[in-house]
């Protein structure tokens, strides 16, 4: 799930895009700013169904203040290089793809 311009173009603004990596949700902010649970060697890859869900706690949050569910569960994080999320008031919502 991807909320934000195309990836690539180069902006102030920041993105909120959604991936699984090899079975591992990732939450981009842009291309180097990256959080991702810590799941201790489990992948969501397994054949079942699980929800993933993220919220940030308020306006201008860093990335590294945004909550991570697991199925239901809170779960620690880990974030490389943090920054402040700010976004447009408007943007593109894509499915499946990173906004292109």
């Amino acid at each position: 799930i991807h909320f934000g311009q195309s990836w690539g173009m180069i902006t102030d603004k920041n993105i909120f895009s959604l991936t699984l990596d090899h079975g591992t949700p990732k939450l981009y902010a842009s291309q180097s700013s990256i959080l991702q649970p810590n799941m201790g060697g489990n992948t969501l890859n397994d054949g079942g169904w699980h929800q993933v869900a993220v919220s940030m706690p308020y306006r201008s949050s860093p990335l590294s203040k945004v909550k991570f569910y697991l199925d239901g569960i809170l779960t620690q994080t880990s974030v490389r290089n943090d920054v402040n999320l700010f976004f447009f008031k408007y943007g593109r919502v894509s499915i499946g793809s990173l906004g292109f």
